[in-house]
């Protein structure tokens, strides 16, 4: 969806549309100002997750095996709130009948934080095992993936 926005330039004003969902979204902003040119901006807000989550998991659920476990990873690094977001959009996929060769779906990412010891660069990890799948996930694979967000989680409190 195009919208034109009264606003000045170096105002911008984040809303819904109007029949549109309230859901998260991405964004940038850039503007011109001073010199001989007009000031303007322009800003670009796009849904992250919404209905490409079920795109995406259809587009890699197809590259899995249909004999053996399958796991797909999702880096969740750039996308703000995404862990959050993609979390309940990730498990209502997973049913009887759809994305079986998707034994779990594993969403990561991390960052910079602050610790009691100081900055530390942790990762954070988040196991989706899908209960309808074909094939479990080793549980040697499961416990991997899970330790390695462990220091995040003990370093920092949950989402709300």
């Amino acid at each position: 969806m195009l919208t034109l926005a009264d606003q000045r330039p170096g105002i911008i004003v984040v809303g819904s549309h109007a029949g549109e969902p309230n859901v998260s979204r991405v964004g940038a902003a850039a503007g011109v100002f001073g010199g001989d040119e007009p000031s303007r901006h322009i800003s670009v807000r796009m849904p992250f997750a919404d209905e490409r989550a079920e795109a995406f998991m259809t587009g890699e659920a197809r590259q899995l095996s249909t004999d053996a476990p399958g796991l797909i990873m999702i880096g969740m690094a750039h996308a703000a709130g995404g862990m959050k977001v993609w979390e309940p959009l990730i498990l209502r996929r997973f049913q009887p009948t759809i994305h079986t060769r998707v034994s779990a779906v594993c969403l990561f990412g991390g960052g910079m934080v602050s610790t009691t010891a100081g900055e530390a660069i942790l990762d954070e990890t988040k196991l989706l095992v899908n209960p309808h799948a074909r094939f479990s996930l080793p549980l040697w694979i499961a416990a991997a993936l899970t330790e390695a967000g462990s220091e995040w989680r003990r370093t920092l409190p949950p989402d709300e």
